[in-house]
């Protein structure tokens, strides 16, 4: 049998095998994926801060929008009410005392008619800044609070007028005032009728102007 020397074995040398290990500390490539990965993580953070806090401002943006919409259209609609109701009391009283005047009601409800009216028009002037800073704030129809105010003037005019003669030169021989006089008061109505559909026409374009927002 012949015998090999053991420099001359088959198989890998001791000194081999340790040149084929891998180095003792991580190579170039796996510290630059391990920066790369910890730019993706800061980068994540702070863009998804920045999103979470962008977010969380325009709603609370849009939520205190939605809130003065609907604190206006609430206000809207108790101005509305508030001067309507003065107007249409005012309207009220005034035809019936129009009424007695004219002979439509018996002559004998005048004076409490006459009296009835003039409380009415007290309160009225006591509410007049009010009602006209309301009506001015939330709505903007001129044309229609100009044509109410001239029919209310007209025939305020006309029973001071009536007043100043005692209401029998008018009441017993001048039937065109009287015509007049209930000319104006029609007239009235239908100013009053426009001045309060102006009103809820502004009222109904807020309502629509809410309803879309909180529709976005």
């Amino acid at each position: 049998m012949v015998s090999h020397p053991p420099g001359n074995q088959d198989g890998p040398s001791p000194s081999d095998a340790a040149t084929q290990r891998s180095p003792p500390f991580p190579s170039r490539g796996f510290w630059e994926n391990l920066t790369l990965l910890l730019i993706g993580f800061v980068l994540t953070g702070v863009v998804g801060a920045f999103l979470s806090f962008w977010f969380q401002r325009e709603m609370a943006r849009r939520e205190a929008y939605l809130i003065a919409e609907q604190s206006d259209l609430a206000q809207s609609i108790d101005a509305f009410r508030t001067v309507s109701d003065e107007v249409g009391k005012r309207q009220f009283r005034m035809n019936r005392l129009v009424q007695a005047l004219t002979g439509v009601a018996p002559e004998n409800t005048r004076n409490d008619r006459a009296r009835d009216y003039k409380e009415i028009f007290v309160e009225w002037n006591e509410q007049l800044g009010r009602n006209t800073a309301l009506y001015n704030f939330y709505f903007h129809d001129d044309a229609a609070a100009d044509r109410v105010c001239a029919s209310l003037l007209s025939i305020t005019r006309r029973f001071e007028n009536m007043h100043k003669n005692q209401l029998e030169p008018i009441l017993e021989g001048t039937p065109g005032n009287l015509q007049q006089l209930r000319d104006d008061t029609l007239k009235l109505g239908d100013c009053i009728a426009t001045f309060d559909q102006s009103m809820l026409s502004s009222i109904e374009n807020k309502r629509q102007k809410y309803l879309a927002a909180v529709g976005d």
